[in-house]
């Protein structure tokens, strides 16, 4: 892994690990979803009508920003 790879990769755990409750998140498969729950490794997230998740950390491709949210 060149030092790219390795910064882009840091980066994204470092994002993973910030998770909060109220976070609007997009999972590797496109779900998008608020989160409205916690836990060491797994997040609840709210994907609409009161559709709730149970989604693994790793699965998270990233935080929606107000640029996404667009």
């Amino acid at each position: 892994m060149n030092k790219f790879q390795q910064k882009k990769a840091k980066q994204h755990q470092a994002m993973l690990t910030a998770l909060v409750k109220g976070d609007e998140i997009v999972t590797n498969g496109g779900i998008h979803g608020r989160i409205v729950g916690v836990s060491d490794q797994v997040l609840t997230v709210d994907v609409g009508d009161g559709v709730k998740l149970k989604i693994s950390r790793d699965a998270i491709a990233g935080k929606k920003t107000a640029e996404t949210k667009k």
